[in-house]
């Protein structure tokens, strides 16, 4: 009996380490112009192929603090090993990168007080494959207050893949 037990158990073990898709994780601190931050990344945030926009190979959403800071960025390629180090971006910006991989990053935040603008921003990613992508990013504002955020992200394949596709958990609000 007692080696049946131990059995099932390491099959219970094999199957969930199998497709551990972990939820998202991250955080931004710092402050944006007047406003202190400290806020976790929301549970949408994700990226995905998205063939839609010119130039556009994958689309990387990021949120935190249920939407108080959200971040859209258009990667000009699929994500992958030979995509991480760091690279400068300007809000908006269409080709600011040397090798353009930064398609365009645009940054809404919702604090009481509106920021001033942002002047610099850099994003470094340490993993980057087509089921994750890990990293992090700085945002420098015209005063010269500075926010860091950093980010576990899954991509949306990934998500589907395991949730078999038909609960349409991933189908939802898509605000802009």
């Amino acid at each position: 009996m007692k080696t049946l037990a131990t059995a099932s158990l390491l099959v219970i073990f094999v199957t969930t380490a199998c497709h551990p898709i972990a939820p998202p994780s991250g955080a931004c601190t710092g402050s944006a112009g007047a406003t202190p931050l400290n806020v976790t990344i929301d549970s949408e945030s994700e990226f995905f192929r998205d063939f839609e926009i010119v130039d556009t190979d994958t689309s990387l959403h990021l949120s935190y603090g249920g939407d108080t800071l959200a971040f859209e960025i258009s990667l000009a390629a699929e994500p992958s090993a030979t995509k991480t180090g760091a690279f400068a971006f300007h809000e908006g910006d269409r080709t600011d990168n040397p090798d353009g991989y930064i398609e365009e990053w645009s940054t809404n935040i919702a604090t009481t007080t509106a920021p001033p603008p942002v002047t610099l921003g850099s994003i470094t990613f340490t993993k980057a494959n087509a089921n994750r992508q890990v990293g992090h990013f700085e945002l420098t504002f015209s005063d010269g207050t500075t926010t860091s955020c950093t980010f576990d992200v899954p991509s949306r394949e990934a998500l589907k893949a395991e949730s078999g596709d038909g609960d349409g958990n991933h189908h939802h609000h898509h605000h802009h």
